[in-house]
């Protein structure tokens, strides 16, 4: 059966429906076969373009990445088929997705590299700047455990001149407090934190206030923390906010409130069932285990705590899902430094396991 553009419009409709997950991703797979199959080049590409925010939702980074390379053979083979919408919003899903898939243990950093290497060249020749670039490069080497380079995209993200391809001004200042968190500038972080905290958008501030928490914690501001957690905190609503509630929990056990961080581990534990990626599992994972080692450490390892994931009992203790948990963060840590080549994620660890006042923990 040969498809019209009519009758995929539909399926595509319905594909799109569908709550985010593997069922779906397959359903816009069917799509776009069928696209292909009855030549409609235009339709295929607008298709796989639009299904990257899906991949991406639903941790499928092979088809992401299938999908990004496709719609840029179709830019370069038959550029007239690309809207200047299409251009730019394929460009902006470019750039931005390695800092999804360096989540994910199992992309492996020559894929990211490539990803990088289309992205500049795909920038230069439509004439954009390397903003956009410097920052996300300035991410992902954080994220892979390699401060130096970090700091040296940091120096050219600082100086390159933003565009129409550049993050908003409050998500800018949210990178730079990240890497400042990241490479112990602490004083650094609470001083930017302090210049741009009033700025808004849908993640902002909580994200840039979230990063904030270690750096206030570390240069003794403590009225500063309570005031960044207690702004941040209302903003996560959902799993894409695990590394976050993980940030917060770091706070609390470092703060010596195990009590409310305990109160977090229950109530976000279901999130883990719609984790977005490994990355953000262990982050929450490595937080919820440095206040329940606390809590055991106390005394309290036989204090019930409601497991409310799907599939799980519905009662634990805190000594159990301490070491849960501590098995998944290790576990994760192991396979993210495999992939990076370092041992950067076990020594962070190593290091959230001792919150004392000088325990560089991040």
């Amino acid at each position: 059966m040969t498809h019209t553009e009519r009758t995929l419009a539909a399926l595509l409709a319905e594909a799109k429906a569908l709550p985010a997950g593997r069922t779906k991703c397959e359903r816009l797979d069917e799509v776009i076969r069928l696209a292909d199959a009855a030549g409609l080049d235009a339709f295929a590409f607008d298709t796989r373009l639009g299904a990257l925010g899906d991949y991406t939702e639903a941790g499928q980074t092979q088809r992401e990445l299938l999908a990004l390379s496709r719609c840029l053979a179709t830019l370069d083979r038959t550029p007239e088929l690309v809207t200047p919408w299409q251009h730019r919003r394929l460009l902006w899903s470019l750039v931005y997705a390695p800092m999804n898939l360096v989540r994910f243990p199992t992309v492996a950093r020559q894929q990211i590299e490539q990803v990088f290497a289309d992205a500049e060249r795909h920038f230069r020749g439509s004439g954009y700047q390397m903003h956009a670039i410097y920052q996300l490069r300035m991410y992902v080497a954080l994220h892979l455990g390699d401060h130096e380079a970090a700091l040296t995209w940091h120096d050219h993200f600082v100086v390159a001149k933003p565009d129409q391809m550049s993050s908003c001004s409050a998500c800018v200042p949210s990178y730079l407090i990240e890497c400042y968190e990241e490479t112990g500038q602490f004083a650094r972080a609470v001083e930017l934190t302090e210049k741009v905290k009033h700025l808004t958008c849908h993640g902002q501030p909580y994200w840039l206030l979230s990063h904030a928490l270690l750096p206030y914690v570390r240069t003794g501001d403590l009225d500063g923390a309570r005031e960044a957690q207690r702004r941040a905190y209302p903003g996560m609503t959902d799993a894409n906010w695990l590394h976050g509630i993980g940030l917060h929990l770091v706070y609390f056990a470092l703060a010596g409130n195990e009590v409310r961080g305990l109160d977090l581990v229950e109530r976000h534990l279901p999130w883990l069932d719609s984790s977005p990626s490994p990355f953000q599992t262990m982050e929450f994972a490595s937080g919820a285990v440095m206040v329940l080692r606390a809590l055991a450490q106390a005394g309290h390892g036989g204090t019930v705590v409601r497991d409310g994931r799907r599939g799980g009992e519905p009662l634990t203790t805190v000594a159990a899902l301490c070491d849960e948990l501590s098995t998944t963060a290790n576990d994760l840590a192991g396979q993210f430094d495999a992939r990076n080549g370092n041992d950067h994620f076990r020594r962070r660890l190593a290091a959230r396991s001792v919150p004392t006042a000088d325990a560089p923990a991040r």
